[in-house]
């Protein structure tokens, strides 16, 4: 029996630098959309998901219409 993993991807959009980044929920950058700064403010951006696939996730990255939408090159 196959048993299929669930991914979820989160997207950081940052407001300073005027981008998205797509990762999985899992990547150490990520953190499940909690980032890897414990206590960090929503001063230059924020964490927006999960969202259940890449598609939905990558359509959301692009209607924020920020300079640059990439995906992380350490989880995907």
């Amino acid at each position: 029996m196959m048993v299929e993993k669930i991914m979820d991807y989160y997207i950081y959009e940052n407001w300073t630098h005027k981008r998205t980044m797509i990762h999985e929920g899992r990547c150490t950058f990520c953190n499940k959309g909690k980032g890897v700064h414990k206590g960090s403010t929503n001063k230059n951006g924020q964490w927006l998901g999960p969202f259940k696939n890449l598609k939905i996730a990558e359509l959301t990255a692009i209607k924020l219409k920020r300079e640059t939408t990439s995906k992380c090159s350490r989880c995907l």
